[in-house]
């Protein structure tokens, strides 16, 4: 639902919380990333401007983005430009957490959103608070959709925060450079698309177009 707040338009987002007791705010984004977002301090992070805890449901009031990272690649309307743009922004917004010793854990399309052009990080629920960089946590707490996931996360007990995010960003650049979503199901050996990739790269034969077939070398040099 939208509203409107002076010159900005705000949104809600409704969650269904069953059977779990809250008892810092925070917790309510997940463990950690309460901070980060309600302060709004980093202009590529999507502001939060307030809560509400009812039983059985919690509602946040955030800024309004009127698409999505996602919505641009259905509309098949992603420019050379806009995904430079669209990067350096993520790779901002991305450098600000580590920064703040948080990880986001969940960076997908569907959770970068654009707000006059400007692209920002959502939905903090599988975000983690470091107590230092190299940190490590359970592999289950930091899956989130499984195409977006680590190599890491398949085969280890523990990994750290940070390379997860990161990976993320590589992801995300393939896929802005390809002005397409499609790409392997698991990065894991078993998927055959991932182990292909992988046969390239270990011998050296990947190309400039091989990775960005829909732009210009030239314009990927921007990156």
């Amino acid at each position: 639902m939208a509203l409107c707040n002076n010159d900005m338009d705000l949104a809600t987002k409704n969650f269904t919380v069953q059977g779990v007791t809250y008892t810092r705010n925070e917790e309510l984004l997940g463990k950690g990333g309460f901070g980060v977002v309600f302060g709004g301090s980093e202009g590529h992070v999507i502001r939060l401007f307030g809560m509400n805890k009812i039983p059985q449901m919690i509602s946040f009031v955030i800024e309004f983005a009127p698409q999505s990272l996602y919505d641009k690649f259905k509309m098949k309307s992603v420019t050379p430009d806009e995904a430079h743009k669209y990067f350096k922004m993520l790779v901002d917004g991305i450098e600000f957490l580590h920064s703040e010793m948080l990880v986001h854990c969940g960076i997908k399309p569907e959770n970068l959103l654009i707000c006059n052009e400007t692209l920002k990080l959502a939905d903090f629920g599988k975000s983690k608070r470091m107590k230092n960089k190299d940190q490590k946590f359970k592999n289950e707490e930091c899956i989130g959709t499984k195409q977006y996931a680590a190599p890491e996360l398949w085969k280890n007990v523990t990994v750290e925060g940070r390379p997860l995010d990161i990976w993320c960003c590589g992801i995300i650049l393939r896929q802005l450079s390809q002005a397409s979503m499609e790409f392997w199901e698991i990065a894991d050996i078993s998927d055959k698309q991932y182990s292909r990739w992988m046969e390239l790269i270990k011998g050296g034969k990947v190309t400039r177009s091989d990775f960005c077939y829909k732009f210009k070398p030239a314009t990927m040099s921007k990156f």
